[in-house]
């Protein structure tokens, strides 16, 4: 063993034995005075390197930063003497006297000059400037540091040590009272660019104008302090304190770390702003603008705690009691807290602010919790802070429902009562004041409508009373709010209902057993029926509340019980026991009074209509329901409204089952029992609309005017509807009385423009012009188009004139007018331009003849205007009209003579231009004879005008009117037609059920209901073999112009039947041209269909 090692074992044994024989000595931190003695050892030897790298450097360029090196080392090595010092004294005081200290820095002081002296350019000068004063600064030595700093601020304004530079100014001219020097130098660093310091610059500025009693421009500096520094923060990422620097940057320089000289900008401005805040600003604003302007949670804690102080110093209690909240929500558990909550409750009585008195009472027990967890404090402490803080809850809540009861609308008030009643009963479980705060939390309960919380409160109370009578009047009070809350219980979790409901019963057997006064026992009774009722238990709730309603009739209670047996009833759906129930109540002997009588006729009234509609539901049953119970069930309340509605529901069910017998007859039984039912014309209305979709067209007339006759407003509808019926059966004579009925039967109103059109249309059918001018002539006023225009065409025929000039002009001025109503005006009026061509009496002059042409050519115009509206109707008439005007006005012509003064030149000039209108005129003949003749062709019309110019024949003035139809046969269709008119009530729109249906009629002799029949079927895409049997249906009617339409439909389909038939029918109408051209025009189709009498061929 080495001898140090042997050394070092024998130290160990005399230090172990030494620890044996006397107790340890204790040593004030040498681990901190032993690090500082060897820094100090440390910058000695790099002092030391540092003078010999000055020695061996002269002349170098980097001899000036290797003395400001040396100066930095001397500063450093002072600071660790002084700190030495400072341990030594047991860091009693930072104001010591260590001559090292002095000794080290006059030193640095000395280099600092000596390289200003030899290096006055030197790139470091502002750095040195600083540093000298920083360290004259330490020394005293005042004046000589404000002038170094100064001549920094002014040699080097770019320079960054400059704003530090002007802060120590600004702080010395502060300490010394001087406060504009101070603001003078401050405003500098704060004018300038943004640097470390400026916060603290504005935060030292909000100081300056603090002392000078200037509170709104000291709270600008503050704020301006506090953006400033978290602008600086963010923008150099720099941790959350600013520090106060004031020197260069360099090892043991004047800006390395001192202990004490650390400040963060943002908290100290925000903690010392308050001071103003509290006497300038609202106190409303301080709690948001605080949490805005805190950097950290910290922060707003230090500021609330100066605001509260301010604010108890101020007496201003709506601010101590937002401050002292927001305190013992947001402050760490310490004994502040309960200085916190002693301020609350001063300020808040103080000021009478109850508004969050729960959150108050909730803010002091749980300080109060907080601090009896402590370890800290005896335990008498203990419980004298708790009887005091008791106090404070307790006072809080009592006051603040006393301020309740003057203030009962405010709710928001009485739920925080009851909060801070709760709050103390389970901060306080074992006060002797237990009874009467429940009692109160109860009753504040009760008046905010909270009858389930005030029942269980109540019923708690009960528990803990010490007599029988109390006992029994809170289990009373209990059962009342308990009873009062079942109705709102329906929100409530099922936990909830099932407590209460069970609360409530418990309760109410309690004071059953202890005998009760009858009006109490019929209010409990009924709270504990209602129990049952409210769980769903419907059968127990009924039995209870019927014997409820016959032990106490009259009552309240008893009145209720009958309401609630019923609508037990109801929720369970059982009609029948609820109509039971209630007449059963009103009838003799029964509980019900008049007056109840009146309040439980609507509610059975309507089970029966619920029993109806039960009733209804099941007759419209997916296999067609029993109708024989809705008629069981009518004829049970006939001569009723339920009555009525009974039959009607049966009428629907029919309906939609499609039993047309059963629905005939409900409906007759419908109009006979109850002919004054508005529902009458409706169900008439909609019976006739049955019968025309299954072809009953003789029921339909007389079921639509039967529904007219009972309708108001539906009844011009209802009679046209009959009238166009009629017209389609060949019975235009009837329509038209029926149309006029329905004119009258609209008056002024929208409604008469349908009947009046298809009066005017009947009667242009008829043909007779004058009864048409006669009829519609007083009934122009206001009319439509199409009716002005048949009117005018009407009186163009029989030559008035003017009228038909007048009513012409209003159809063609009409701005609804259509194309069928424009093309009879402008008919019309080459109608009349024709009758006055006629008339026209040539003078022999040149003049006369001139405006002979130019009528002529007006005419013409006329008749091509007509056309041009492309009409399918009046284009082929206005064409064919016009041929027959040119073929007139071509043989007048040629036998003018040239007037007999003109020269034998002009008369032969005279002579040729005659010869060229004849045979322009001739050229418009044949024109417009072709192509009238060439819409059979083009656009399949073969109306009367057509025909005509098929035949060359010409085109009479009265071609424009529509063929009539010849009367109906009464006929009898075979039992067959039944069965496809069942099938049509269920689906109209059959097309296949549709031809067949057509097909028997015809076979029957009855070609109108197949013409009917066969019109719809086409529309809903029957095909040609459809179209080719409306043909035929149509020829049998007397509609030869429907029949040629429909046949040119199916040949152009592409049915050879068709085609045949349209070459037989025209042969038939003397055609036979026409014909041959048919069969030329359409090519052979395919075969099927049905045949004309000698249709056919090869």
């Amino acid at each position: 063993m080495s001898s140090a090692r042997r050394i070092g074992a024998l130290l160990v044994a005399a230090t172990l034995l030494g620890a044996c024989a006397a107790p340890r000595q204790q040593v004030s931190d040498p681990p901190y005075v032993e690090q500082l003695r060897l820094r100090i050892t440390k910058v000695r030897g790099a002092i030391q390197e540092t003078r010999e790298a000055i020695a061996r450097s002269r002349g170098a360029a980097w001899l000036p930063e290797l003395y400001v090196r040396l100066a930095e080392l001397l500063s450093e090595e002072a600071r660790y003497h002084f700190e030495v010092a400072y341990e030594r004294e047991q860091r009693s005081s930072r104001v010591l006297h260590v001559p090292q200290v002095r000794f080290l820095k006059e030193q640095a002081i000395s280099v600092y000059r000596r390289v200003l002296a030899e290096h006055p350019d030197a790139a470091l000068a502002d750095r040195i400037l600083f540093n000298i004063g920083h360290e004259l600064r330490e020394l005293g030595r005042y004046d000589e540091m404000v002038a170094a700093l100064e001549e920094l601020s002014t040699r080097f304004p770019k320079s960054p040590l400059r704003a530090e530079a002007l802060l120590v100014l600004g702080d010395h001219a502060f300490d010394k009272g001087e406060l504009e020097t101070a603001e003078r130098r401050y405003q500098a660093i704060v004018s300038g660019p943004p640097t470390a310091v400026t916060g603290l610059a504005h935060y030292k500025l909000g100081w300056v104008w603090m002392n000078r009693a200037d509170c709104a421009k000291s709270l600008g500096a503050f704020e301006r302090a506090i953006d400033a520094a978290a602008a600086w923060q963010a923008a150099r990422g720099a941790s959350g304190t600013e520090r106060a620097g004031q020197g260069g940057v360099g090892v043991g320089g004047a800006a390395a770390e001192r202990p004490g000289q650390a400040i963060d900008v943002r908290r100290e401005a925000l903690v010392d702003l308050v001071y103003c805040y509290a006497t300038d600003r609202p106190v409303a604003e301080a709690l948001p603008y605080l949490r805005s302007r805190a950097a950290t949670r910290a922060a707003y804690v230090a500021a609330l705690e100066r605001l509260a102080s301010r604010y108890g110093v101020l007496d201003e209690a709506k601010g101590s009691a937002a401050v002292t909240r927001e305190l013992l929500r947001l402050g760490p558990t310490a004994p502040e807290r309960l200085d916190d909550a002693r301020q609350l409750y001063g300020a808040v009585t103080k000021a009478g602010l109850y508004d969050r008195v729960g959150e108050d009472v909730g803010l002091i027990t749980t300080a109060l919790r907080r601090q009896l967890q402590r370890v800290e404090g005896s335990e008498e402490m203990r419980q004298l802070t708790r009887k005091e803080l008791e106090l404070y809850a307790r006072d809080l809540a009592t006051r603040a429902q006393a301020a309740f009861q003057r203030r009962p609308q405010d709710t928001a008030l009485g739920a925080q009562v009851a909060k801070a009643y709760a709050v103390w009963l389970d901060a306080f479980p074992q006060a002797g004041e237990r009874v009467a705060i429940l009692l109160n939390l109860a009753d504040v309960l009760a008046e905010l409508g909270r009858h389930e919380e005030a029942g269980l409160r109540y019923a708690e109370a009960a528990q803990v009373s010490v007599d029988d009578a109390s006992r029994k009047d809170r289990l009373y009070d209990a059962v009342v709010e308990f009873q009062a809350s079942l109705g709102g219980l329906a929100g409530r979790s099922h936990t909830d209902r099932v407590v209460v409901r069970a609360a409530m019963r418990r309760s109410g057997e309690q004071l059953l057993a202890m005998g009760l006064e009858p009006d109490k026992a019929r209010v409990t009774k009924l709270g504990m029926a209602q129990t049952w009722y409210d769980s769903g238990d419907y059968d127990r709730a009924i039995d209870q509340l019927t014997a409820l309603a016959y032990e106490y009739p009259g009552t309240k209670e008893g009145r209720a019980a009958v309401h609630l047996v019923l609508d037990s009833f109801n929720t369970l759906n059982d009609y029948e026991g609820l109509i039971a129930a209630g007449r059963r109540f009103m009838g003799p002997g029964g509980p019900a009074d008049d007056a109840l009588r009146r309040e439980i006729l609507p509610i059975v009234t309507a089970a029966e209509n619920r029993r109806l509609d039960e009733v209804s539901l099941a007759a419209a049953g997916a296999e067609g329901g029993d109708l024989d119970s809705l008629e069981q069930f009518a004829e049970r309340y006939q001569g009723t409204d339920l009555g009525e509605r009974a039959l009607l529901n049966a009428f629907v069910a029919a309906r939609a089952v499609g039993d047309r017998k059963r629905l005939y007859e409900l409906g007759e039984e419908l109009a006979r029992s109850y002919p004054k039912s508005e529902q009458v014309p409706g169900i008439l209305g909609s019976l006739g609309k049955q019968a025309v979709a299954t072809f009953e067209l003789d029921r339909a007339v007389g079921l639509f005017e039967k529904a007219a006759a009972g309708a108001t407003e539906q009844r011009p509808r209802l009679l046209v509807a009959a009238g166009e019926l009629l017209e389609a059966t060949g019975q235009t004579q009837r329509a038209l009385d029926l149309y006029g009925r329905a004119v009258a039967a609209a008056g002024e109103t929208a409604a008469r423009q349908q009947p009046l059109e298809r009066l005017a249309r009947a009667l242009e059918i008829l043909g007779d012009d004058r009864r048409l001018v006669s009829t519609l002539a007083p009934l122009s006023g206001g009319a439509s188009a199409d009716v002005l225009a048949r009117l005018g065409l009407a009186q163009a025929r029989i030559g008035r004139v003017d009228d038909a000039e007048r009513n012409l002009g209003a159809a063609l001025a009409a701005p609804d007018a259509t194309a069928e109503a424009k093309a009879r005006a402008h008919l019309g009026s080459a109608e009349t331009l024709a009758r006055a061509l006629e008339g026209y009496e040539v003078a022999g002059d040149l003049e006369g003849i001139q405006e002979l042409v130019t009528l002529i050519d007006v005419t013409e115009q006329a008749y091509l205007q007509a056309a041009r509206q492309g009409s399918a109707l009046v284009t082929p008439v206005a064409l064919g009209r016009l041929a027959a005007m040119a073929g007139t006005a071509a043989a007048r012509v040629s036998r003018l003579q040239p007037p007999g003064d003109l020269s034998a030149a002009d008369a032969e000039a005279f002579r040729q231009g005659l010869a060229r209108r004849v045979d322009a005129l001739g050229a418009t003949g044949r024109d417009a004879l072709q192509a009238c003749a060439e819409q059979a062709w083009t656009g399949r019309v073969f109306n009367e005008a057509v025909r005509s110019c098929l035949a060359g024949r010409p085109v009479s003035a009265d071609a424009v009117r529509a063929e009539g139809l010849r009367p109906r046969a009464s006929v009898t269709l075979p039992p067959a037609a039944e069965e496809l008119r069942g099938r049509l009530a269920k689906n109209p729109e059959d097309a296949e059920t549709l031809v067949a249906l057509a097909s028997l009629a015809l076979d029957a002799g009855d070609p109108h209901l197949a013409r009917v029949a066969l019109a719809r079927a086409v529309a809903q895409g029957g095909g040609p073999e459809a179209q080719n049997l409306l043909g035929i249906a149509s020829l049998d009617a007397g509609d030869l112009t429907g029949a040629l339409e429909a046949f040119a439909d199916a040949a152009d389909a592409g049915l050879e039947a068709g085609r045949q038939n349209l070459a037989a029918a025209l042969r038939g109408a003397g055609l036979a041209e026409a014909a041959q051209k048919a069969l030329e025009r359409f090519a052979a189709g395919k075969p099927g269909g049905r045949l004309l009498p000698g249709a056919g061929g090869s």
